[in-house]
């Protein structure tokens, strides 16, 4: 099913409280990869995960976990990630290093894929000379607004834009995706999609999950 393969549900959404079984809850309806934040309050508005708990659900985990950094000093947190398995890749914001084609050379020597991570408005083609290099590049469709943080439309315009520049990446969306949005980011050029509030804060899983594929099948 589409919505198992392309939609990365985001931890970060799910009950603090009992991460485990939140994780073990969406891979057992068949979902293969989970979206991992690590952020440390200062690149991001709120502290996540450190290394330690990413290594407990990696061990309770079939998932393949795709990693997004959002790290002050990047460059010195990125050895504790050696050795984590199943890591569909590493994305970094590039705003946030002074030498970003540095930090692409140290994840892949790590042996993982490389993502970049772009926030609306980021100038595109300061990173074309990495196309090479990396796999994928994840788009924040939301900013820090103060208001939850919801879905700018203008991100439609610049997932287009990132497109016509990474023609041969994978093109991930990440920020208060949901089913009023999910077909238009998929007509501009998205192909997985990060879905946090609505996945674990839905009432009804398996009903949202139904309905999230009807949107892809289209």
């Amino acid at each position: 099913m589409k919505a198992h393969q392309q939609i990365f549900p985001s931890i970060y959404s799910a009950n603090h409280g009992c991460l485990i079984s939140e994780c073990q809850k969406i891979e057992n309806l068949g979902f293969q990869t989970l979206h991992v934040d690590i952020q440390d309050g200062i690149c991001s508005s709120e502290i996540s995960f450190g290394i330690k708990l990413v290594k407990v659900l990696r061990e309770n985990s079939k998932m393949v976990f795709d990693i997004h950094l959002m790290l002050y000093n990047l460059e010195q947190y990125l050895p504790k990630l050696a050795g984590l398995e199943k890591v569909r890749s590493v994305t970094f914001h590039p705003r946030d290093t002074r030498f970003p084609a540095r930090i692409v050379t140290i994840i892949k020597n790590m042996g993982y894929k490389v993502g970049l991570a772009l926030s609306l408005g980021e100038p595109i083609e300061e990173y074309r000379s990495l196309s090479g290099q990396i796999s994928s590049i994840l788009v924040c469709t939301a900013l820090v607004d103060g208001e939850g943080n919801r879905y700018r439309v203008e991100s439609e315009d610049y997932i287009r834009q990132i497109k016509k520049v990474f023609s041969t990446q994978d093109i991930v969306v990440d920020g208060d995706i949901n089913s009023t949005n999910l077909a238009k980011v998929m007509s501009a050029g998205a192909n997985h999609f990060v879905i946090g509030r609505e996945i674990f804060h839905s009432d009804d899983l398996l009903a949202k999950i139904n309905e999230l594929e009807k949107i892809m099948d289209v």
